[in-house]
């Protein structure tokens, strides 16, 4: 495969300024930005109490963005504590089940994560990010079907998001769902052509389905945006070799382990030449 998953590390601040009971979501990914919030929250709890009052909401944003720094800086297991602060008073609160559930994927505990973001969408049936990582989870835990699911309700609920399309995609060439593998990736080619991660994916999609002429376009395409790729020069080659008639050589370099390698040096000594 061309390229890994994406994963949704931006929602740590789902709603941060629109409160996420409008429905509205509004990216921060900048720390530094996350800690002007913290700078402006600090200073109106330096007002006095009968100027100006703090709100639960005013809690909860304040929680939030304390795990994302955390998170942010490595602290990791600062971060689950602050989540859990949290949740103490907020028990139903969708945005730290999320959190925490980036957390715990970051930990590598996959067991832990699920139950954290199966709670966010327990508490926020139309939680997108949420499905979304979930998905990104059950594909790390080889649950394929799970990951499918989760990403076709991310798009479900928002048809535009691409990179859960792509993420469907990536999945879908695992399970060796080829054809599928390549809509997706043609859709999303539509609207961004030259995008070499997406065509890498197509082209190995094409040359796995055995459709070597449209492999082989995509690749040639790839190698006029990046002219030494080494993953479009090799299977440039492949695809050169299988439609010149050349079954008897590959399959004379596939019956054994030693003659895989041997393979896998002989054209990857034909795609150097062509970077000559």
């Amino acid at each position: 495969m061309y390229i890994r998953k994406i994963i949704k590390e931006s929602q740590f601040l789902y709603g941060l300024l629109y409160w996420k009971r409008s429905g509205v979501c509004f990216f921060v990914t900048s720390k530094f930005i996350a800690s002007f919030f913290v700078a402006i929250l600090f200073s109106i709890n330096c007002y006095s109490q009968s100027d100006l009052k703090i709100t639960q909401e005013n809690k909860l944003s304040y929680f939030i963005i304390k795990a994302f720094n955390e998170y942010q800086s490595k602290n990791y297991y600062g971060a689950l504590n602050t989540c859990e602060e949290t949740l103490k008073i907020f028990q139903n609160d969708s945005t730290t089940y999320n959190c925490q559930g980036l957390i715990f994927l970051k930990l590598c505990q996959f067991e832990k994560a699920k139950i954290a973001f199966d709670n966010a969408i327990r508490y926020s049936k139309q939680f997108e990010d949420a499905y979304f990582n979930r998905g990104y989870l059950m594909a790390e835990m080889n649950n394929f079907k799970d990951a499918i699911d989760d990403y076709n309700m991310v798009i479900k609920i928002n048809g535009s998001n691409n990179e859960a399309k792509l993420n469907r995609a990536l999945v879908n060439i695992e399970t060796k769902e080829y054809e599928k593998s390549i809509e997706d990736l043609s859709e999303l080619l539509l609207k961004d052509s030259n995008n070499i991660t997406l065509l890498g994916n197509r082209a190995f999609a094409y040359f796995m389905s055995n459709n070597h002429v449209l492999s082989k376009v995509d690749c040639e395409r790839g190698l006029s945006i990046e002219s030494k790729s080494r993953f479009f020069l090799k299977y440039s080659t492949l695809n050169e070799l299988a439609l010149k008639d050349f079954t008897k050589f590959c399959l004379q370099y596939s019956k054994s382990k030693k003659a895989e390698v041997q393979f896998e040096i002989e054209i990857d000594s034909l795609a150097k030449e062509k970077c000559k």
